[in-house]
């Protein structure tokens, strides 16, 4: 049957304040007492010479006259596939609609006669907790979405890793609920958990205009492979400059000051941003880039970062908008930031380009074997190595959910079979590119 016609369950709006009324006890229980009398009402409607048909009785010549005029009714409802349903096959009366209807409504009364008793056990009640400590409850109408993800209570000494539910899976603002459930906070020991070791900044000398200006630092944190990437921001003078918690700087006045990134290993890492009036001096784009090193050398499976510099210095300039590349990604593959990861030995040349002004330039990066050396293998290992080492740059929360999907993809289908097919060199090297390619299409989530 078509929604319309559903006699079972209960119906409810979708607007906010009915989910706020039909998850509040107090409510449900007036309901609940109220529904008889309002039973009888509909009673008196619906009845054989009731209301309904007393009606019809009114109108009952103006039928006659509309249907010689017009034709008969048909209904037209519309089905899931969107065809069209005769309820009542053929053609219909207005006294077929009303009989109709009052079969519907009885129905539905009798319905709902026998489960009101159940309308309190529709709301579900979500508890989110941690330490053994409740957190949230929210309660929802079974089938509702959760009404969203409490932030988790920072515990010192502890990292917060997600929640997750009693059946082991983490919950999302998109999931059916339909029934009650603890949800538990998940900690692992700082101490004992692998942390980033390494923060690299993309510019390491940045500006931002003090009339509303605000500055968001683009960032990586290595190895990849960690569990703990947290970063601790602090500025050299709050005066000059306030930066929160995400590193969001938000300028308070003219001046210079020094934004420092300190990870939970201990490592720190700093960059130089100037704060000026742009009513003053405005802003220019960059005239030219240049890299610290036109040469880098690092080892197989080893990141390091060669830092960009805008010119002209001295004078405020406007945000880059920087792409990278590298002519072979088996042998080296970057980032943003500028950090560089050996994959296999060779050569390859890194590009860096501002999409705002098209100024560029480029290096060359070297990667040797690692130390100790690789133990030789057939030549669909050696592949499955290499696009290893290039998963182990990837951190999935860093690109949109979309691209992340495309290239895991991929790279599943590839390894997949890298480890079960016997293939001539050619395939393999055609089935990295595509992984290689699929990495290069990776788009960055927004900060």
């Amino acid at each position: 049957k078509p929604d319309a016609l559903r006699t079972e369950g209960f119906n409810y709006s979708e607007t906010p304040w009915y989910d706020h009324l039909m998850t509040d006890p107090a409510f449900i229980e007036k309901l609940t007492a109220r529904w008889p009398a309002f039973s009888e009402k509909i009673t008196e409607i619906v009845k054989d010479g009731g209301l309904l048909d007393r009606y019809y009785q009114q109108m009952e010549i103006s039928e006659r006259y509309d249907n010689e005029k017009h034709g008969f009714f048909k209904d037209g409802l519309g089905d899931e596939e969107g065809e069209e349903l005769d309820i009542i096959p053929g053609d219909h009366s207005y006294q077929d609609e009303i009989n109709m209807l009052k079969t519907w409504v009885r129905e539905r009364q009798t319905w709902v006669k026998e489960h009101l008793a159940e309308l309190p056990d529709q709301v579900a009640k979500v508890t989110f907790t941690a330490f053994d400590e409740v957190v949230e409850v929210q309660e929802i109408r079974k089938g509702k979405r959760l009404k969203g993800i409490p932030k988790a209570p920072e515990v010192e000494g502890y990292y917060f890793t997600g929640w997750l539910t009693e059946d082991g899976q983490e919950p999302t603002i998109w999931d059916s609920i339909t029934m009650d459930m603890v949800v538990t906070a998940q900690y692992l020991d700082e101490e004992t958990t692998s942390k980033a070791d390494h923060l690299f900044f993309r510019l390491q000398e940045a500006w931002v205009d003090l009339n509303g200006g605000s500055y968001l630092p683009v960032y990586k944190t290595t190895p990849a492979s960690a569990i703990i990437h947290t970063v601790l921001w602090s500025s050299s003078d709050e005066s000059i400059a306030e930066v929160s918690a995400s590193g969001n700087v938000t300028a308070k006045k003219a001046g210079t000051v020094m934004i420092t990134g300190t990870l939970k290993s201990g490592y720190q890492a700093d960059y130089l941003l100037h704060v000026y009036d742009g009513n003053v001096q405005p802003a220019v784009y960059c005239e030219s880039l240049e890299v610290a090193e036109k040469t880098l050398t690092i080892r197989q499976g080893e990141s390091a970062q060669n830092p960009i510099r805008m010119y002209p210095e001295g004078q405020p300039l406007k945000m880059p908008i920087i792409a990278v590349s590298s002519d072979d990604m088996s042998v080296a593959v970057v980032d943003t930031c500028l950090v560089v990861t050996g994959l296999q030995p060779g050569t390859t040349i890194i590009h860096v380009v501002d999409y705002n002004t098209d100024c560029e330039t480029s290096f060359e990066v070297t990667v040797l074997p690692a130390e100790g050396g690789l133990q030789e293998k057939d030549p669909a290992a050696k592949a499955l190595d290499v696009l290893k080492r290039l998963d182990q740059t990837v951190r999935p929360e860093e690109y949109t959910e979309a691209s992340y999907a495309a290239y895991a993809n991929i790279l599943g289908v590839v390894a997949d079979r890298l480890q079960n097919d016997t293939m001539i060199p050619a395939l393999i090297e055609e089935l990295k590119q595509r992984v290689f390619t699929a990495y290069s299409r990776l788009e960055r989530a927004e900060p």
